[in-house]
């Protein structure tokens, strides 16, 4: 590859990414691809594209009970829809961490409310969200209707 190429390869790739731009912001885009329960892509007017793992909600694996519903329902809120993250953070993965909204609906609260996600503890998270998830767990609403529910981040230790 000759040197101008990978330069211009480098520079284009620096600027697909809003890394100059201080958490929080806003991107906003149609979401383009589920990747589970609790991730999504999302191309923006410019035609980038950025993945976004939901904040303050852990779904199901996608081979975990309810890991494909979880998938499902969020497909069904979003996909091809446009929406807009808040984002907070980066991961370490380079995944885009945020609140999705579809309009005035907060999806990230929504999978909980309709269990198909567990408020994520361990991570800082809105209190309306540990309410959604007790009402969810007393109306035995999606995952919560199963008898016994393993949380994601235990299932991913192999904790079974």
């Amino acid at each position: 590859m000759s040197l101008l190429r990978s330069t211009v390869a480098t520079v284009a790739f620096a600027a697909a990414l809003p890394c100059c731009v201080a958490a929080p912001y806003v991107v906003e885009g149609r979401a383009v691809r589920i990747l589970d329960g609790d991730t999504i892509e999302i191309l923006d007017a410019n035609k980038v594209t950025h993945k976004v793992r939901l904040a303050e909600i852990d779904a199901p694996e996608k081979n975990q009970p309810y890991g494909k519903d979880a998938k499902a329902a969020l497909s069904k809120m979003v996909f091809g829809k446009p929406v807009t993250v808040k984002v907070s953070t980066r991961d370490r993965y380079g995944r885009e961490i945020g609140n999705v909204y579809l309009g005035k609906i907060d999806v990230n609260g929504s999978l909980v409310k309709y269990g198909y996600a567990w408020v994520y503890g361990q991570y800082p998270h809105r209190d309306v969200l540990i309410e959604y998830e007790q009402d969810a767990r007393q109306n035995e609403r999606g995952l919560w209707a199963a008898e016994k529910q393993i949380p994601p981040w235990d299932y991913r230790k192999g904790i079974r």
